[in-house]
Formats: structure tokens, C-alpha cells, sequence
């Protein structure tokens, strides 16, 4: 016999299998409206819609495994099955998180470490150094403050423990007070270690280095460059304490050719042979010609060196000395046109240019020597002669250099048509 389930007992079926669902993880959602629970209605059957074939849905994937790094996953939704189940979402995968470089900037190269430490700079010496306060060296001139530091002469040097703006301050007679402050100094050397690097050593290493004696000394300079055998220096000495001065220092050129002389730089070797330039670079804006078989002083002709302990010795080196093109005046070699330079270039010469070159300014008679105008023109002639261009002969130093705007002192009672004509006057005949 058939039994027949009442609509009633139909329902309460329906309510606890709709529980039963719920318990297993079913959304209501997915559940709501899929059991007919009802109590009596004309259809007696239980309906288990459940959305026909059931909802190709998107399921519910946590993705609860994210990653640390800076990709971190996304969870991906399981497919579900016919009638509403789904599988559990899995979390995308990371990449591990990659370590930030350093946002600071890593100095490198002699031109890396001058840039690193110009702003410190400029403010401890840019406000004379930069527009030339007062007169002062503008080495930090801009638009380009390390081209301008590294030309000017004694600051970028190989002895770089000595280099000019380590040694300057209050002691030195700087007008801008104590020089460099401590905070800045170790930058700076630093930076001037690795310029001195990078300088090629002096010719042959200069001179020999030479014990020096009270009264006269002659130190041998065919070492200190290139075609200069028989060249020489001589200086008389006195010393008083640890304090060596020179006076009378005077280059002396071999018989058979003239030398150019360039920055030179004396060097006390101490007696364990430690070498320290001469702190205050007396010479650096010597370039000087001197003629063949000829002596001339050299620079200003006198220094005072305080450094020159018991048992050390001297040596000199030059930033250039070399044989020179200028002629042998003495030995009738010289300038081609004597007469013309006697009867033309002389008497200009004289009136504007001797009063400075013929010893009245020692950088001066340093840069052109012309003391012997008046006396042996043969020699002032071939003085003269070096600082002549012969390709190119109206833009000539000796013609230029007296002009306004040449950075040349002013010269009084300069008439730049009669000096121009005066000395390509002479030169035309070279």
C-alpha cells in the first residue's frame, strides 16, 4: 500500500533540509526561493528550483593570500557547480619586494667630489672669491667654478698637502680672516688628493735636490726640463732659525740656446725626505724668456721659505723649462733687424714700458725683462722678440698687452697709434 505524504509534513521537510543547506556553507542567497516550504498549497510536490542549471556565478574566492611584496595577488573566484557550489578562491601569488636605491647622490671622479662639497665652498670663500672682492684671486668665478679653481696657479697642485687654500688663513696674511673652517677642510683635501693624482709628475722631477750654504749657491737645472743641459740657478742664502731667504735668484740660460721658464716652485726635502712646496707659490706667475748664454732674475729674485729645518735640502721644478725659439742676441743671432729695433722700438719702449719691465716691478721684469733697453739693445731686442707673434704679427703680446681692456695695468701716456706703429715698425722687418 501506497503511503501518501501530507503537504504539511512536505514542508517541515523542506524547512529542515533548508537548513541543512545553510549549515554546509550556502549562501541565503543562493538557497532563497530554491525550496518551496509551503504548508498546504494545491502543489503538493517539493520544489528544488535551484536557479534550473544552477548559476555559472563567479564564487565567492577569498584570495586571502596576498603577497608582501609590491605585486601582491589578487584572489581568483572558483567555477561553481550546478546548483550554486563553488570552490574556494585561491590568492594570486607575489614577487618579493625589491630594496629602494639610495636617493643620495654618490660623488665619483676629481669633478664629482669638487661639485659635492662647491656649496660648502662657496659659502666659507665665494663672496671675495667668486666676483673678486676687493681684488681677491676669482677662483670661483662663475659660470664654471671648477674650470676656474683649477686654473688658478697653487690650488690644484700634485704636492696637494700644500695646496694654497689648505695653507691660507689669518697666518698667511689672508684679509679674509682663517681661511678654510675645520668642518671642510678634510672634503677639501680629499678632493685635491685625487686632483693631485691625476697630475703628471715634474719634468725628471726637477732639480737635484741641493744642501744649501750661508752666502752663495748654484743648483744645476739641465734635470728640470727638456733641452736645457747647462742651464743653472744661483741664489745667496742666510739663515736665521728654521727661516731660509734667498736673494739674488737669477737663471742663468745655456751658451747654445735660449729657455723659457714657466711657474717654478722650490721644494724643501726634509732630512727624512719629506717634500713641501713652497707654501706661498712666490712664483707662480713667472713665464719668462731668457735669452741664450743670457742671465736674468728670476721673478721677483727674493723669498723667504720658514719651513727649511736643520739637514734639509732645496730643489726646483717648473710647470714648463725648455729650449726657446728666442735667438742667441748675444752672439749676433738675434733679432734680425737691430738697427730697425733701436731706431723704431726702442724709444717707445723706453719711454712707456721701462719703468716697470726695467725693474720698477719686479712680476713685471719677471714676465718680459726689459732692463737692458739703453744699454745692450741687443739683448732687450731679443727680450722683446719672445713675445712676438711672427705668423701672425699685429696681434703680436708686445703690441696688445698695452691696450686698454687687455687686463694690462694701465700704462700712463699710452697713444696706441704711435706704440702700434713704433713696434710693427720693427717687427715687420723680422
Amino acid at each position: 500500500m501506497q503511503t501518501r505524504t501530507s503537504k504539511y509534513e512536505l514542508g517541515i521537510r523542506g524547512k529542515r533540509l533548508a537548513a541543512r543547506l545553510a549549515l554546509s556553507g550556502f549562501a541565503a542567497a543562493t538557497i532563497c526561493a530554491a525550496i518551496a516550504c509551503d504548508d498546504g498549497s494545491a502543489d503538493n510536490t517539493l520544489k528544488l528550483t535551484g536557479n534550473g542549471a544552477g548559476d555559472d556565478g563567479t564564487g565567492n574566492g577569498d584570495g586571502t593570500s596576498s603577497g608582501s611584496g609590491s605585486n601582491a595577488g589578487t584572489g581568483t573566484g572558483g567555477s561553481s557547480t550546478t546548483g550554486g557550489s563553488s570552490t574556494t578562491g585561491t590568492g594570486g601569488s607575489s614577487t618579493a619586494g625589491t630594496n629602494p636605491t639610495d636617493g643620495g647622490v654618490v660623488a665619483t671622479g676629481t669633478k664629482g667630489l669638487f661639485d659635492a662639497l662647491y656649496t660648502d665652498l662657496a659659502k666659507s670663500c665665494g663672496t671675495c672669491h667668486d666676483t673678486g672682492v676687493g681684488g681677491a684671486p676669482k677662483f670661483l668665478a662663475k659660470p664654471d667654478a671648477y674650470t676656474a679653481i683649477k686654473a688658478y696657479k697653487g690650488i690644484v697642485v700634485r704636492d696637494y698637502a700644500n695646496s694654497r687654500i689648505l695653507i691660507v688663513g689669518a697666518s698667511t696674511g689672508h684679509s679674509g680672516g682663517p681661511g678654510l673652517p675645520d668642518t671642510l677642510k678634510p672634503r677639501v683635501t680629499e678632493w685635491l688628493k685625487a686632483e693631485a693624482a691625476t697630475i703628471p709628475a715634474d719634468n725628471a722631477g726637477g732639480s737635484d735636490a741641493v744642501a744649501v750654504t750661508v752666502g752663495a749657491n748654484t743648483m744645476d737645472l739641465s734635470k728640470a726640463g727638456t733641452g736645457v743641459n747647462g742651464a743653472s740657478l744661483k741664489f745667496t742664502a742666510t739663515m736665521t732659525g728654521n727661516v731660509l731667504q734667498m736673494s739674488g735668484i737669477q737663471v742663468t740660460a745655456p751658451a747654445a740656446s735660449a729657455i723659457q721658464a714657466t711657474h717654478p716652485t722650490f721644494v724643501v726635502v726634509s732630512s727624512t725626505g719629506v717634500e713641501t712646496a713652497d707654501p706661498v707659490d712666490n712664483f707662480s706667475n713667472v713665464d719668462q724668456a731668457i735669452g741664450a748664454g743670457q742671465t736674468a732674475t728670476l721673478g721677483p729674485g727674493t723669498m723667504l721659505l720658514t719651513n727649511f729645518m736643520a739637514g734639509s735640502k732645496l730643489r726646483v721644478s717648473f710647470a714648463s723649462l725648455k729650449s726657446s725659439t728666442i735667438p742667441d742676441a748675444g752672439l749676433g743671432g738675434g733679432c734680425k733687424s737691430l738697427a730697425t729695433f733701436t731706431s723704431s722700438a726702442a724709444p717707445d719702449l723706453t719711454a712707456l714700458c721701462k719703468g716697470c719691465h726695467g725693474g720698477g716691478n719686479a712680476s713685471a721684469k719677471a714676465a718680459l725683462d726689459m732692463s737692458a733697453l739703453g744699454v745692450t739693445n741687443a739683448t732687450a731686442c731679443a727680450q722683446a722678440l719672445g713675445r712676438v707673434n711672427l705668423t701672425t704679427k699685429a696681434q703680436s703680446q708686445i703690441l696688445v698687452a698695452p691696450r686698454p681692456g687687455s687686463g694690462h695695468p694701465a700704462v700712463p701716456n699710452f697713444n696706441q697709434t704711435a706704440h702700434d706703429q713704433a713696434i710693427l715698425g720693427r717687427i715687420n722687418n723680422e
